[in-house]
C-alpha cells in the first residue's frame, strides 16, 4: 500500500480529516470512519453515501480531483433502477475502486454536502450463498434484492455488505476483478456494534 500516496489523495485532494494512528491512519468520512494499515494493497470497493440529490455536486467536485471512471459506452454516471440510485466512480491512489452514490429513499439526508458516510463495502467471496446466508443469520442482516450465487447484498440502504462471488469484474469499467481481501469492518447496527472479519475467501462475524 502506498501509504503517503492515500493519505495525500485522501486528505490534501479529497479534504477529508486526517487522524495519525498506529501503524497507519484513518480518514472520518461523515458518519463513518476508513482505516488505513500498513501491508499489501490489494483491490477493493467502497462506496460512500451522498445525498439523493447531491450527485452532480459529488461529480463535479470528484472530476476535479481524479479522473471519474466510465462504462464501456463512455458514461460515467450509472443507473441503478431497482436501488432507486445512481453513482459515479473513480480510483484512489492505489487504484481501488471507489464510489459515490446518491440513493433516492434517504430523503432525509436531501440537500446535505459532502460524503455522508461508507455506504458499501465490498467482500468478495469463494462462497457467496454460504457466506450470505451465514452473516443473515448471525448478524440478522436482510437481503437486498436476492440471493445469487455471483452477487448478493445485504443491509439496507444507509449500509450495505457487497458479496460479488471471486472473478466477478467491479462496475461500471469491468475489468477489475473482485478477489477476497483482507479487511476487518465494524458495524453499527443501532446500540449492537459487530466486528467482521475478511480474512481473505471467508467471511466471520
Amino acid at each position: 500500500m502506498r501509504m503517503e500516496e492515500q493519505r495525500h489523495f485522501y486528505g490534501a485532494r479529497l479534504a477529508l480529516p486526517i487522524t495519525d494512528e498506529p501503524g497507519g491512519f484513518s480518514v472520518s468520512v461523515g458518519d463513518s470512519r476508513l482505516r488505513f494499515r500498513e501491508g499489501q494493497a490489494p483491490i477493493y470497493h467502497l462506496a460512500f453515501n451522498v445525498a439523493p440529490d447531491g450527485l452532480e455536486s459529488a461529480a463535479s467536485w470528484i472530476s476535479s480531483v481524479t479522473p471519474l471512471l466510465v462504462d464501456a459506452d463512455g458514461q460515467s454516471r450509472q443507473t441503478f433502477e431497482s436501488w432507486q440510485a445512481r453513482s459515479i466512480y473513480f480510483k484512489d491512489a492505489d487504484d481501488n475502486v471507489m464510489e459515490c452514490i446518491a440513493r433516492q429513499r434517504l430523503t432525509e439526508f436531501a440537500g446535505r454536502t459532502g460524503l455522508l458516510s461508507i455506504s458499501e463495502v465490498g467482500l468478495p467471496t469463494e462462497a457467496v450463498l454460504e457466506s450470505a446466508r451465514r452473516l443473515m443469520r448471525e448478524l440478522d442482516a436482510p437481503v437486498f434484492g436476492e440471493l445469487s450465487p455471483g452477487f448478493t447484498t445485504l443491509g439496507d440502504d444507509h449500509g450495505l455488505l457487497l458479496l460479488p462471488a471471486a472473478g466477478r469484474p467491479w462496475v461500471p469499467e469491468r475489468v477489475v476483478q473482485a478477489r477476497p481481501v483482507p479487511m476487518r469492518v465494524l458495524l453499527q447496527q443501532g446500540k449492537k456494534q459487530h466486528w467482521l472479519e475478511s480474512p481473505g475467501g471467508s467471511l466471520t462475524a
